[in-house]
């Protein structure tokens, strides 16, 4: 059976701090408190005595050591995060929420801004980005897929009235063509009529 260790601990949104470190016992779990620079916000998350039976080294691992929060991509120290994660902000309101499995982002993970508003959807597949997105923008959203970690098919960027103003193409995660291409090239193509009826004589 899988043992865990459920935390508390205070930060301010950064993946690796310093801080002491109070640690109390009940029931024979530790439940660390650890006080962030600035006393604001709160992570909530589990650990896993488990390690996996391979390191991937395109993959990110999140894991916590001796009072450090910190990520490695194809390494780790200390032990694992695991299962539900959450970060609030003061006042105990949500600003993100996901789940790790052995150290890697796993399923849905949402981030919501101060107002308590949606700003991000990413689903994860063992630590790699997989399946649809959404991302809050200045003005307005972005919607699209991932697979395997790369982008696929359309990037759509809708503006604040949710109206298509511009879409990008990716093929194995490059982009191939966009909807700014489009317009260049319509934009050639009038120039090439303009000159080409310039051209003619009325002789």
């Amino acid at each position: 059976m899988r043992k865990t260790t459920l935390m508390t601990i205070f930060l301010m949104g950064c993946s690796s701090f310093p801080a002491k470190t109070v640690i109390e016992q009940h029931n024979s779990n530790r439940h660390l408190t650890m006080p962030a620079v600035n006393g604001e916000g709160e992570v909530h998350f589990s650990l896993t005595t488990e390690s996996p039976r391979k390191i991937s080294l395109n993959k990110q691992y999140y894991w916590y050591e001796q009072g450090y929060l910190g990520n490695n991509y194809g390494g780790f120290q200390g032990k694992l995060l695991c299962d539900i994660y959450k970060r609030t902000n003061h006042e105990g309101s949500l600003i993100e929420k996901g789940q790790f499995k052995a150290g890697l982002k796993e399923g849905k993970w949402i981030k919501w801004n101060e107002q308590g508003d949606i700003i991000s959807i990413f689903n994860y597949s063992e630590g790699a980005l997989e399946g649809e997105f959404f991302e809050k923008i200045s003005s307005g959203s972005k919607h699209g897929k991932y697979d395997n970690g790369q982008i696929k098919g359309k990037i759509c960027t809708y503006n604040e009235k949710d109206s298509l103003v511009a879409w990008e193409k990716y093929r194995k995660g490059k982009l191939v063509k966009s909807s700014a291409d489009i317009k260049v090239e319509k934009k050639k193509w009038f120039q090439f009529k303009k000159a080409d009826t310039d051209s003619l004589s009325l002789d």
